[in-house]
């Protein structure tokens, strides 16, 4: 006879654009079986590179394969807010579903870079112009770069991080202790 899940686990999607409110926002749904599951914390951090699915057992603290911690770009508590649209602190029921904000849409980048033609070994990479590829200047000996030509322009972060990486607790009120 096979043994069920009590409770199974809850349901997120992957993010949704919140265009009243701006946000960027995570969703998290009760199964079936569980509707009184609650929300009791929530932590989202945007980090900078992804971390390594070893990650998800111990404390959840985010780390790389070779073991070092990623430190996160930001973390911030979730502020919920059930469909309702009103707010309130965890704990918070899954039933009517639970809204955690990511980030804001208008958030300044956590990296933004400006290269400027002019500076040392910046170069107009415009496809307009031809950029050389083996010449004394740019070649990867003499290039601050050993990857090619530092190209002109602007650079910046994906948004909202390169990895949204979430720590959430729930508790089954019917099994809490």
């Amino acid at each position: 006879m096979p043994l069920p899940l009590n409770p199974r686990l809850p349901s997120y999607d992957a993010g949704t654009v919140d265009a009243p409110n701006n946000q960027f926002v995570v969703n998290f749904s009760a199964p079936a079986n569980a509707p009184a599951l609650l929300l009791t914390s929530a932590t989202i951090s945007q980090l900078p590179r992804v971390a390594t699915i070893d990650s998800l057992v111990g404390d959840g603290s985010p780390f790389m394969r070779d073991g070092r911690a990623i430190e996160p770009w930001s973390s911030t508590t979730c502020l919920t807010s059930v469909s309702s649209g009103t707010t309130a602190a965890a704990p918070v029921p899954l039933a009517n579903g639970v809204r955690c904000g990511v980030a804001s849409l208008d958030q300044a980048p956590n990296v933004l870079v400006a290269h400027q033609i002019g500076e040392p070994g910046v170069v107009n990479c415009h496809p307009v112009f031809e950029v050389p590829t083996r010449s004394p200047r740019l070649d990867s000996i003499h290039s601050p770069d050993d990857e090619g030509p530092i190209c002109a322009g602007v650079q910046r972060d994906p948004f909202p991080s390169t990895t949204v990486y979430i720590v959430a607790s729930f508790v089954d009120p019917r099994h809490a202790l």
